[in-house]
């Protein structure tokens, strides 16, 4: 092999390791989402009052912007929250 292709070589190898890597990190990411989204006794997303309130937000809404925008304000101003009503239970 002359100097250039050793180089290319290299250059190659690092790119792989970093394929590797991302792939690694993007399975622990994946992984870690469908824990983090898992439904509980705690969070009970299913519920029909919550799935109710899903509903009333996406027909009050123009778009999947819109949406978004109105979930935020409904969680921000009308969901107590455990540092605003000082409890330990969150």
């Amino acid at each position: 092999m002359g100097k250039i292709h050793f180089k290319k070589f290299f250059k190659l190898i690092k790119q792989f390791f970093y394929f590797i890597l991302l792939l690694f990190y993007y399975n622990m990411w994946e992984n870690a989402m469908e824990e983090y989204l898992m439904e509980t006794p705690s969070i009970d997303y299913m519920n029909h009052l919550i799935q109710d309130k899903v509903q009333e937000l996406i027909n009050q809404s123009e778009d999947e912007l819109d949406y978004i925008k109105r979930c935020y304000i409904f969680v921000r101003d009308e969901i107590s929250h455990s540092w605003d009503i000082k409890t330990e239970v969150v």
